[in-house]
């Protein structure tokens, strides 16, 4: 254990560096060890905040094809299927029939595949769906969905590998992002997730964003330029506490380190949807979500956590015109505005009927402040 903790370890020193090091049969075991909780964890909360839209997608369709690129281990797919496993993506009522699902891994490296193949098969069978599996050892730069499915895929992952497949080049990103929304359906999803690294992935991310803006239904709640982008020495990114598998804390408790953070950066893409779908699926669809502009409504995100202090709470927005401090005195509660009492990082927020200050937003008891959509919906 001592030894597998320590050159997992050393892996993981060796990315945060930006230090790219092969998948082979040195390197899969303590790559897994260490990696594979997280991402699989980021990948389930980017993935269960677009549930109701995913749920939209497979009711409408016979056959669903998801394809995961640049799978290493699979964690993307994983999470994708626990998540359907687990119900939170409530799909019953819609399934007359079991629906043909099609699962594509893609990675360079076959060794790593079979491993994350492996973690797949302990998620089925899958009441309600049909699934087959297939493994495509192949460069992801050249990569054409459409040939390798035969068709358009309707949910496409990757996660913590853009840095490794083309370094710091933003721009073959951002052209690459855009060859492979032409292999989605015209109501899939793209999801990409990245380690939250502020000078290298999640910069690369925020750009990609403002190139693809109008493809955008999440994190952002507008479509302007970038606000954390524009500042310069801020970085868009989300985090959550959680609890380590025990295997993992008691092997870094052994070589006096400490398991990873689950924190990262995303983009989901879509061409049909936009953010007013995502929430209108999600709240119902008889909620109006275009408020007037005299109720002074506006929707942001939270990209700080809960700050409690002695009688106040505060944190951090991303909106179209900045990046905001709100605070709250918790003397002035009212039903109105009782949801500060649960925001945590990540949150989707409509605000309204508070008053600006020289530094920061004050809520006021007549505020109003309701959380509509979570990131972190640990339920």
């Amino acid at each position: 254990m001592y030894k597998l903790a320590k050159s997992s370890f050393e892996l993981a020193e060796q990315f945060q560096k930006g230090i790219s090091f092969p998948i082979d049969y040195q390197t899969i075991i303590p790559y897994f060890f260490y990696f594979f909780p997280k991402t699989f964890s980021a990948n389930v909360f980017v993935i269960k905040s677009a549930r109701d839209i995913i749920e939209e997608i497979i009711a409408s369709k016979d056959h669903i094809n998801i394809f995961e690129i640049s799978a290493g281990t699979c964690s993307g797919i994983s999470a994708f299927l626990y998540l359907l496993k687990k119900q939170y993506i409530k799909l019953g009522r819609n399934i007359r029939h079991n629906k043909k699902l099609n699962i594509f891994v893609q990675d360079i490296s076959e060794l790593a595949l079979d491993l994350g193949i492996k973690q797949i098969e302990k998620f089925l069978p899958i009441q309600g769906f049909d699934v087959s599996l297939r493994k495509i050892v192949a460069d992801s730069t050249k990569l054409n969905i459409h040939k390798e499915v035969g068709e358009k895929a309707d949910i496409v992952i990757i996660s913590f590998s853009l840095y490794d497949i083309f370094g710091t080049s933003v721009e073959d990103m951002i052209s690459w992002c855009k060859k492979m929304m032409k292999y989605i359906s015209d109501n899939g999803l793209f999801f990409i997730v990245e380690p939250a690294v502020k000078n290298r992935n999640s910069l690369f991310l925020m750009k990609i964003r403002d190139a693809m803006r109008e493809n955008v239904i999440s994190p952002c709640p507008h479509y302007k330029d970038c606000p954390l982008l524009r500042r310069g020495d801020d970085w868009c990114h989300f985090g959550v506490r959680w609890k380590a598998p025990e295997y993992l804390e008691r092997a870094m408790y052994m070589i006096g380190g400490r398991p990873p953070d689950i924190n990262f950066s995303y983009l989901t893409l879509s061409k049909k949807y936009r953010l007013e779908n995502l929430l209108k699926i999600s709240n119902g669809s008889k909620q109006d979500f275009q408020h007037k502009p005299e109720q002074n409504m506006k929707i942001i995100r939270i990209v700080s956590h809960r700050l409690e202090e002695k009688g106040r709470i505060l944190f951090w927005s991303c909106e179209e015109s900045g990046k905001f401090l709100y605070q709250f005195l918790k003397r002035n509660s009212s039903k109105t505005v009782e949801d500060v009492f649960r925001i945590v990082s990540g949150d989707l927020i409509e605000i309204s009927g508070v008053v600006k200050r020289e530094n920061f937003y004050e809520i006021l008891p007549n505020s109003n402040l309701k959380i509509i959509l979570r990131l972190f919906d640990l339920d």
